[in-house]
């Protein structure tokens, strides 16, 4: 019979999306590798920070300690 056919359940892998404030820590660290920020110079401000990603301060804040841990 048509559609009788018993099927296998479907398995969905778990998705894994990094934390929005890892993705900025890892784009400050490659500006900086790639020599685009020099040793000494300043960093964007936090609001300009947020205000560039769109990312909230508390995002912003963790980047930044996770890139001067």
């Amino acid at each position: 019979m048509p559609g009788s056919r018993k099927s296998k359940p479907l398995t969905i892998k778990r998705v894994s999306v990094p934390k929005s404030y890892d993705v900025l820590a890892n784009q400050l660290r490659e500006t900086i590798l790639r020599g685009e920020i020099s040793e000494g110079d300043p960093l964007p401000t936090e609001r300009e920070l947020v205000t560039q990603t769109g990312l909230s301060r508390g995002s912003v804040r963790e980047a930044l300690r996770k890139g001067s841990a």
